[in-house]
């Protein structure tokens, strides 16, 4: 879903490695995503939101459907799954709208088919976009169209924000605050 006056935050990034594009989440959404909720037991399901139970199992046999046979990018033996999110900035954010170690940029370097010269100045735009989105305190979580029925991606939607909000809870939680008189 796109909004009126926004960016997509690695878009500059993203110019220069089209076919992998390295979209460093913000450390505010850490730990919030598809493979968490998919993970989920049944309990912890239903303290996040209420009749959850049947979303998440829903959701975690689409996710052992998705094929793992070969990496979609570079053609190699797939392991796992690895979500690609993209981060959307209205123009009023600070954000303006303008990875690892070597073996990191060589392989950035080859599946993007440019020098390692780019593939470092690629790097090193995704760390300034990650600091700057790691700064922006609130966040929507919207799930675009990845295979999911509607009705069931609402729902998924609506539970990557619950779990959002949880986490940002969990990593600020409210002073302790007592009546009782010290002494």
């Amino acid at each position: 879903m796109r909004f009126s006056g926004e960016c997509e935050a690695y878009s500059d990034v993203c110019s220069l490695t089209p076919r992998l594009c390295p979209r460093l989440v913000p450390s505010p959404l850490w730990g919030v995503n598809l493979a968490k909720l998919v993970r989920l037991g049944a309990g912890e399901a239903e303290v996040l939101e209420p009749g959850s139970t049947s979303v998440v199992a829903e959701l975690r046999r689409y996710w052992w459907s998705i094929d793992r046979r070969a990496c979609s990018v570079c053609g190699e033996r797939g392991r796992h799954v690895d979500e690609e999110w993209e981060y959307y900035v209205v123009a009023s954010e600070e954000l303006a709208c303008s990875l690892v170690g070597d073996s990191g940029v060589a392989y950035l370097a080859r599946v993007n088919k440019v020098d390692e010269a780019t593939a470092r100045v690629a790097l090193r735009r995704a760390m300034d976009a990650w600091e700057a989105l790691s700064r922006i305190e609130s966040w929507t979580i919207v799930v675009g169209d990845i295979g999911l029925k509607e009705e069931l991606r609402t729902k998924v939607e609506k539970l990557l924000n619950k779990l959002l909000e949880k986490t940002k809870q969990e990593r600020n939680p409210a002073p302790y605050t007592s009546n009782k008189k010290l002494g």
